[in-house]
């Protein structure tokens, strides 16, 4: 029989840093290529979040799912590190777009994905590349140490926010379009 371990008033099963990186390693840290835009400072964050894994484990509530808290951590790690690159608008970060958009135009999407600013990218590769709900979004970025009241409130900040984001890439697929078709 697993261990268990008394989470927020419930029996949960015991986690280990090596249960959570077969789960989620590899895909935090395609997203924090994608988000950092570049490889080697991916690696470094990751890295680091891997180092802190058992302490943080020791931490973690059971308030939000493991992938969203394990995400949040890496991605807490890649904006304290101030790793969030500009080398973004430079150069596309290769980003899970094939499955979303039609052959003729993913190259633009890429373009306009990379021109967003590191924020508003991490919500678009968390939400449309990686499925998360809004709930585990809300929790990725505020921790598990908020009040229900808080998580709702970033909830709906997150959907304006995502709106807003899609908003712009449909003007600028438009005017995309319309500059391929002269």
């Amino acid at each position: 029989m697993a261990a268990c371990t008394l989470i927020s008033g419930r029996a949960q099963p015991e986690v280990t840093g090596v249960d959570v990186l077969k789960q989620h390693g590899a895909g935090l840290y395609g997203c924090m290529i994608a988000v950092a835009g570049d490889r080697s400072a991916a690696r470094a964050a990751y890295a680091a979040v891997c180092r802190r894994l058992p302490a943080e484990l020791l931490r973690y509530r059971g308030r939000s799912s493991l992938r969203s808290w394990f995400y949040g951590l890496g991605l807490r790690e890649l904006r304290d590190t101030g790793k969030h690159t500009q080398t973004l608008r430079d150069k596309p970060a290769r980003l899970q777009i094939e499955p979303l958009y039609p052959v003729g135009v993913r190259g633009t999407v890429a373009a306009v994905r990379a021109r967003l600013d590191p924020q508003d990218l991490e919500l678009l590769v968390l939400r449309v590349d990686r499925g998360f709900d809004w709930r585990e979004l809300a929790y990725a970025e505020l921790g598990q140490e908020v009040s229900e009241l808080a998580v709702a409130a970033q909830i709906r900040t997150l959907r304006a926010r995502l709106h807003g984001i899609r908003a712009r890439i449909e003007r600028t697929m438009a005017r995309s379009r319309l500059n391929f078709n002269r």
